[in-house]
């Protein structure tokens, strides 16, 4: 189902809303949301752009969506383009709109005073975008979102367990979608959570970081593979963990430091003594 106004040629929906804005920024808001008051039957959107032709993806559904070239800089038409779309439930859609709501350097040119007021930074809309970007399955969606709630490394320690888990979740959604840095910088966050705040339990947590080591380790990387031991190794400890789960990282550990992994030896040698 797409917005009521998508019928509309996008130049014209462009021309509409900044001719209305010229009026007053109150009706601005009235005609955006009488566009939204009403729905028509709609082919259902196009699945969301796969990592790796994410660029050329995305160009050709803004093509679809009726964005010239020259109006991509532009956030009132990207806005005219997108968030009727995003209604419609296109993931990448979602996310052009969080990134116009978030300021991103991407989609934020400078405007005419008169268009700059009616679309002000709203971090609140940005973060419900990307939200709704990533339950659609976007990769690019899941990982904007975990950027979004924690930035970097010393945000996340200052967030609430409650957060830092949403961040952990988008994180893993995004690498499970197939973008591996997700999976690196969930493994490098891992060790900063409680697994005893996970909300299924230690063991859970382990197993789902054992999960996303797996997917580095898959393609030779031997800090993903100490990475998945050590989650082995540790998911052992908390029920329904077994012996032969311990057996199981040690075994992995062993084979890491076989190839030269230094971490792994070191961590061995830790475990004997």
């Amino acid at each position: 189902m797409r917005n009521k106004c998508w019928w509309l040629p996008l130049r014209l929906r462009k021309d509409l809303v900044i001719q209305v804005r010229r009026t007053s920024a109150v009706a601005l808001v009235f005609v955006l949301a009488g566009c939204s008051a009403a729905k028509a039957d709609i082919p259902d959107p196009a699945p969301p752009c796969p990592v790796d032709t994410y660029d050329e993806c995305l160009a050709k559904k803004a093509e679809e969506f009726g964005l010239a070239v020259d109006d991509r800089s532009r956030p009132d038409f990207l806005l005219a383009a997108y968030e009727p779309a995003c209604d419609a439930q296109d993931a990448d859609a979602c996310f052009m709109l969080g990134s116009i709501f978030s300021g991103s350097e991407a989609t934020r040119a400078p405007l005419p005073q008169t268009m700059s007021d009616a679309l002000p930074v709203d971090k609140e809309k940005a973060m419900i975008a990307y939200r709704k970007s990533c339950s659609l399955g976007s990769a690019m969606g899941c990982a904007t979102l975990a950027n979004f709630i924690a930035p970097d490394a010393d945000t996340f320690q200052n967030l609430t367990s409650n957060e830092q888990i949403q961040f952990l979740i988008a994180q893993k959604k995004s690498c499970d979608l197939g973008m591996l840095i997700s999976c690196d910088v969930y493994l490098d966050t891992a060790r900063s959570f409680d697994p005893e705040k996970w909300p299924d339990g230690p063991h859970s947590y382990f197993t789902q970081e054992t999960s996303v080591a797996a997917v580095p380790c898959s393609s030779g990387d031997h800090e993903g593979c100490f990475s998945e031991a050590l989650a082995t190794v540790l998911s052992a400890k908390y029920p329904p963990g077994t012996k032969e789960d311990y057996d199981d990282g040690i075994r992995m550990l062993k084979d890491n430091c076989a190839e030269g992994h230094q971490g792994s030896c070191d961590l061995l040698e830790k475990v004997n003594d």
